[in-house]
């Protein structure tokens, strides 16, 4: 990711709701990104990758997931992307980083409202529109490709960290 862009995007984009302690709750959304936001927002499309704010927090056994992904932190890589724009429903485990993930799972049409967390205020969510998926599909152009090696024998044996 351009060292620029993360200025950028540290900025909600979308509607912040916030509260005193940190968690929303009795929202609805089609995808929640992040391990807090999805254990506290209702929706059939979660990404989690079992880390708030770079810590190791472990799944909860009714966090059974139905794709493993390997996204690394920084990064959206192919397998992510292809994968969650093309859902709209299930459990998306991340090895690495699922921050980013936000980007393609708002070029997803299937998917009209997202929700992921704005860390020590809230959540953001945001709507899902033609120009969403433009302006996402323009900040993914400024992504320089990356080839990253990795073994699904070892995603198979538990948890890598980062």
């Amino acid at each position: 990711m351009p060292f620029w862009l993360r200025e950028i995007l540290s900025i909600p984009q979308g509607d912040l709701v916030s509260s005193k302690k940190g968690f929303v709750r009795n929202v609805e959304a089609d995808a929640s990104i992040g391990d807090i936001v999805s254990e506290t927002v209702d929706s059939p499309l979660k990404v989690v990758d079992a880390k708030t704010k770079r810590e190791f927090i472990g799944l909860k056994e009714s966090n059974r997931t139905s794709f493993k992904v390997f996204n690394p932190r920084g990064s959206v890589s192919l397998n992510a992307f292809s994968i969650i724009t093309h859902i709209s429903e299930n459990k998306v485990f991340v090895y690495g980083e699922e921050d980013l993930l936000v980007l393609p799972t708002l070029m997803n049409p299937h998917i009209q409202t997202c929700v992921y967390g704005q860390p020590n205020v809230g959540i953001v969510i945001v709507k899902n529109t033609e120009f969403t998926r433009m302006r996402m599909r323009e900040i993914l152009k400024t992504f320089k490709p990356v080839m990253y090696a990795y073994s699904p024998k070892e995603m198979d044996r538990g948890y890598p960290g980062n």
